[in-house]
């Protein structure tokens, strides 16, 4: 209550954001406690190294009893060589915060995840502070932090702000005990999850709360466009809206796909283990009618994995990845018309056209260049794939559906898309250098080409004249 009424007092009042925050701090609290009882595994009430090393390994963020030796002594605040309840909650905060802002779960943080985070604790204002701050505490000088250089800056952020960021730290722990059976989905109250979302108790869900409502169902975290497409699917009369009728017929659907999602787990986990292997995996994407996503299998559990290996919830993850590499695989098939296993510029002009945009043969051959990254002068599967997923988030963003993208536009799809831009005008900024007609709107192969750019860190210069 101290932490998050106005009044700041034990006996303050909450208003209903601030009961939404205390609600999900106590859930936090709850998932931290019973970690610490999992891995108490002597039951003295305490965690020690032994204990603490077997849950990093778990996380794959330690692999020797000297590092798991380092991060107890930065939280062991009186000394004792062992973790009480409340030191243990302290570092599951530190180790919730670094999983939520580690996007591709590498265990380690690069300049953009490092900047969003230093954001949401209000320390780094700008973009250069990050990378300041980033140079400074990377010690191994990979130009990313580790879990350790993480752990010291977040303890000096702790001595400057006297662990005031903590309401934020609402975030959970990922489930650890792979020994224990998987909690396989069975029901879903969706009229619960259904009220949870309807933020604005207006009884219907719009796409910002669907956002939410759609991770609340069970569904791993989704992006926005995500929730963008799935509206326009179950949204009946157009008015951007679900009711209650229409959302439980995409709860009904959600769980369905879940049950047969988690039914391939249980069966293709061969040794039960409660994990699933490269090998497993692929089978079970066969058992899945997933098949053409099996030439995908190792790469996307890298993505999803530490060890490489995958429990429920991360497996989950990965069969939602391959349903999308499954259509990108069909359509790739489709549009390579002579079966050589590269789409060409005229394969590819005739897909951007059928897609809906509307391209001309000279740009289509500047996109297959930018994806063509083998330059052997077609794009192969994985080319294509990497391409289909750029112009899905394109044909989402372009709400309107002109084809184009205004700076609005673009400015929301940066901001989903994680792309640090402090203003709006350094987006009008970037949108004016990608115009290059002046048009006041980007083409996809623009668009495209703006992506390419910032995935490969060249971002165009500021103050470009238009």
């Amino acid at each position: 209550m101290e932490t998050f009424s106005v009044e700041k007092k034990a006996t303050g009042t909450l208003s209903f954001d601030e009961f939404n925050k205390a609600v999900d701090r106590c859930r936090a609290l709850k998932s931290h406690r019973e970690t610490f009882r999992s891995y108490d595994a002597n039951r003295d009430g305490t965690i020690d190294v032994a204990e603490l090393l077997t849950m990093l390994l778990d996380l794959g963020l330690a692999n020797s009893e000297a590092q798991a030796r380092d991060v107890l002594q930065i939280f062991d605040i009186d000394g004792n060589r062992s973790l009480d309840v409340a030191e243990f909650i302290k570092l599951a905060d530190s180790l919730a915060i670094f999983h939520e802002f580690d996007r591709n779960q590498d265990g380690k943080l690069d300049v953009h995840d490092l900047h969003y985070l230093l954001q949401k604790l209000k320390i780094a204002s700008d973009f250069e502070t990050t990378k300041t701050i980033l140079k400074r505490w990377d010690k191994n000088g990979n130009g990313c932090l580790q879990f350790n250089e993480y752990l010291m800056l977040n303890k000096e952020i702790q001595k400057l702000t006297k662990y005031l960021h903590m309401p934020f730290c609402n975030a959970k722990l990922p489930a650890l005990t792979a020994t224990a059976p998987p909690p396989l989905a069975t029901t879903i109250n969706a009229d619960e999850v259904f009220r949870k979302f309807d933020r604005d108790g207006d009884s219907s869900i719009d796409v910002y709360e669907l956002h939410g409502a759609l991770e609340g169902l069970g569904l791993p975290p989704y992006n926005f466009f995500h929730a963008i497409e799935t509206m326009r699917r179950y949204d009946d009369d157009g008015d951007g809206k679900l009711q209650l009728d229409g959302f439980r017929q995409l709860a009904a659907e959600v769980l369905r796909k879940l049950q047969e999602t988690d039914s391939s787990f249980v069966q293709c986990d061969a040794d039960r283990d409660g994990r699933i292997s490269t090998r497993e995996l692929v089978g079970s994407l066969v058992a899945l009618n997933l098949q053409q996503s099996a030439f995908f299998a190792p790469e996307v559990l890298r993505q999803f994995s530490c060890d490489g290996t995958l429990q429920l919830p991360e497996y989950r993850k990965v069969v939602h990845r391959c349903r999308a590499l499954d259509k990108h695989v069909t359509t790739f098939r489709f549009y390579d018309k002579d079966g050589s296993g590269g789409i060409d510029a005229g394969e590819l002009h005739a897909a951007l056209n059928e897609l809906g945009l509307l391209t001309s043969l000279d740009q289509a051959r500047e996109v297959l260049l930018r994806f063509d990254s083998d330059e052997n002068g077609v794009l192969d599967m994985r080319e294509f794939s990497s391409l289909v997923d750029t112009i899905s988030t394109f044909r989402q963003f372009d709400r309107n559906g002109d084809g184009t993208m205004d700076v609005q536009e673009l400015h929301y799809a940066l901001i989903t898309l994680r792309v640090p831009m402090e203003t709006f005008q350094q987006t009008k900024e970037m949108h004016r250098y990608y115009d290059k007609e002046g048009k006041g709107a980007l083409s996809v192969s623009q668009y495209l080409e703006l992506i390419y750019d910032l995935q490969r860190n060249s971002r165009p210069p500021a103050n470009q004249d238009a």
